[in-house]
């Protein structure tokens, strides 16, 4: 398997697609009566292509992951998106949240109340020069179960060439001094 198939499927081949809750939803929470169902993302995207096209839906952490059985109806998932609940919900490639690690520098902050806004934290990163590709709050893992409980550790993946030099291992976001850890 060459790298751009790599890139274009799950490891064993089969077509894979990602579409964020948080595209419905926003920043808040759904309610449990809210909560989007397999069979309501299934008929959504069935109205796009053959029900019978998809082999698997999965809720990971608000990503969904949509498994096809072929290379078509990824493309016309990815072009058309998914109409849900009076929205056109975009369908993403690769999972957003999970940037190739090889293209991108973890870092992680931490010491930061929970109340603190991550826009303060992108912000402080921003005018080092930073470019960030994404960023998420990490939960607790407990008997290596995801519980829904936030660490307070903000994650956030930025363009190795915006990150010229090391950064300082304690920095100040808006008025609270954070810990900042990464490699390099």
């Amino acid at each position: 398997m060459d790298e751009n198939q790599d890139i274009q499927n799950n490891q064993d081949g089969t077509p894979l697609v990602f579409l964020r809750e948080r595209s419905i939803f926003g920043d808040r929470k759904p309610t449990k009566e809210e909560w989007l169902r397999h069979q309501e993302l299934y008929e959504a995207i069935g109205r796009v292509i053959d029900e019978s096209h998809i082999t698997g839906l999965q809720i990971v952490n608000g990503m969904w992951r949509i498994y096809l059985d072929n290379l078509e109806d990824k493309v016309a998932l990815m072009t058309n998106g998914v109409h849900l609940r009076n929205k056109s919900i975009p369908v993403f490639l690769t999972n957003p949240n999970r940037p190739n690690n090889e293209n991108s520098v973890k870092i992680r902050v931490k010491n930061i109340p929970l109340s603190v806004s991550d826009d303060i934290i992108s912000r402080s990163l921003v005018l080092k020069g930073l470019e960030i590709i994404s960023n998420f709050q990490e939960k607790l893992r407990i008997n290596n179960k995801l519980t829904n409980c936030e660490t307070g550790d903000r994650i956030y993946y930025v363009k190795p060439a915006s990150l010229k030099s090391p950064l300082s291992s304690f920095m100040y976001f808006g008025k609270f001094k954070g810990r900042v850890i990464h490699f390099g």
